[in-house]
């Protein structure tokens, strides 16, 4: 082989690389009287993690399983080509939807198969891609993949195995860009704000209160982060946390919540404040990567506003948590703040887990309570199963139940039934009140004793 022909060929698996494969495309996109090309990019889900705990030498045997596997699944692809370290390309002519959904198949089929190696079984996921030319596009290569690039990062945000190319999502893809970008600005603008913890022009907290069921007294707020940007206006959390977390910032915006919230709850004053009157602020899985840093961070709030540790809670969902290691809650726990299960009953905690680790309360997911009385009566009764199951899970292994999503009286009463007086968050109490409306609405009595009277169930179907 020539110096130029390796320079054209990945040293691992002996496909095309990225610059080869790139130009095998233009070829097939030139040929006159060409065909559509198709381009299906694959990602290997988790390899990092794989490569992490395996080793780099049985990851590249991974790899290199993976790419002959990929050939003995499409042996039909005029280009195949390894184009960075999990991912992978290839290129058709004139398939059919029948034949490129058989090719996605035997792909997906092929490689979630177990490998064995090195004494491991290991079993990867795959995300794909797919974007098709026509003759008049006019289209390079480069704009063919950024095209399929685009639809396998949609497949991966949605948790999809396989995903087609669509117009409408490069404009998602240049709105999310767009959104880093101001996400960036903005928290590069106020970094001092920031670490000051003192309010900005954008970012804000709301509060939720959390009510008691044994006297509908207010226990404690959930401190909900918001961001009122300039020109979009209020922007969803769900969007913006995560680009928060994957560019880096998350610390800092997590200890500027963290700070604030331990302030704020210090200078509310009202009859209804008991002495363990509590503050809950979230916690992301990144902050819990760097459990000396998040444990610092709690460490100066508390100290900056005098807050009682055990009136500082933190919230983890699930379905991240466990991913983590016993050790880092346990030094998070050691600054005296409580652990609070988020999201539960949405991952797949192990009981083992939720009793050896040191949580104090668990959250119960809002999508159990949306299902009560709906009009499938199948999802009504499955969700009154699982929430009696929890109630008594709880109950057993000592942990303090919330209960989240509660908007109508008839689910209250549901629950009110069931005793175990866990505590209540939802909309029919109050919904996130912004941080200057605390003091009015500590000053105001809360009317709620006879919430969990028997109301009408046939007006209140959803």
């Amino acid at each position: 082989m020539g110096l130029i022909e390796m320079e054209m060929v990945d040293s691992l698996t002996g496909l095309l690389n990225r610059i080869a494969t790139l130009s095998e495309i233009d070829e097939l996109l030139i040929e006159e009287g060409s065909e559509p090309v198709t381009l299906v990019l694959l990602d290997i889900g988790r390899f990092r993690k794989v490569n992490d705990s395996v080793g780099i030498q049985i990851g590249d045997r991974i790899i290199r399983i993976v790419s002959k596997r990929i050939k003995n699944a499409a042996p039909e692809a005029h280009v195949l080509g390894r184009t960075s370290g999990d991912n992978f390309a290839l290129a058709f002519k004139g398939l059919s939807q029948d034949q490129l959904d058989d090719i996605t198949d035997k792909l997906l089929d092929f490689i979630k198969r177990p490998i064995a190696v090195g004494g491991n079984v290991i079993i990867v996921s795959l995300a794909i891609g797919i974007a098709t030319s026509q003759p008049a596009d006019g289209k390079d290569a480069a704009s063919l993949f950024h095209a399929a690039d685009i639809a396998l990062h949609h497949a991966q945000r949605n948790k999809l195995e396989v995903t087609h190319f669509e117009p409408h999502m490069l404009e998602l893809a240049q709105a999310a860009h767009s959104l880093e970008n101001d996400l960036r600005v903005s928290l590069a603008t106020h970094t001092p704000e920031l670490h000051q913890a003192i309010n900005n022009e954008q970012f804000s907290i709301h509060y939720q209160p959390i009510i008691s069921s044994s006297n509908y007294a207010i226990a404690g707020f959930e401190a909900l982060i918001r961001w009122n940007h300039p020109q979009r206006g209020w922007v969803s959390p769900g969007q913006f946390i995560p680009i928060a977390e994957e560019i880096g910032v998350i610390d800092m915006l997590g200890t500027w919540v963290m700070r604030k919230a331990c302030k704020d709850i210090m200078q509310w004053h009202g009859p209804q404040l008991a002495e363990d009157f509590f503050i809950s602020v979230n916690v992301s899985a990144k902050q819990f990567k760097k459990p000396a840093l998040l444990a610092d961070t709690i460490n100066n709030a508390l100290e900056e506003s005098r807050l009682a540790p055990h009136r500082l809670h933190l919230e983890m969902t699930e379905t991240s948590t466990f991913n983590e290691i016993p050790e880092k809650f346990f030094a998070v726990k050691e600054t005296g703040c409580k652990l609070s299960l988020d999201d539960f009953g949405t991952g797949y905690s192990s009981l083992t887990y939720l009793h050896s680790l040191p949580f104090d309360s668990v959250k119960l997911d809002k999508s159990f309570i949306s299902d009560l009385y709906v009009r499938d009566e199948a999802r009504w009764s499955l969700s009154e199963k699982m929430i009696r199951a929890i109630f008594s899970l709880s109950s057993a292994i000592g942990l303090e139940l919330i209960v989240e999503g509660i908007e109508t009286q008839p689910q209250l009463h549901f629950l009110h039934k069931l005793g175990c007086n866990p505590m209540y968050q939802g909309y029919l109490f109050s919904r996130p009140i912004p941080t200057d409306q605390i003091p009015d609405f500590l000053s105001t009595p809360l009317h709620l004793g006879d919430l969990h009277e028997q109301p009408n169930i046939q007006h209140c179907l959803l």
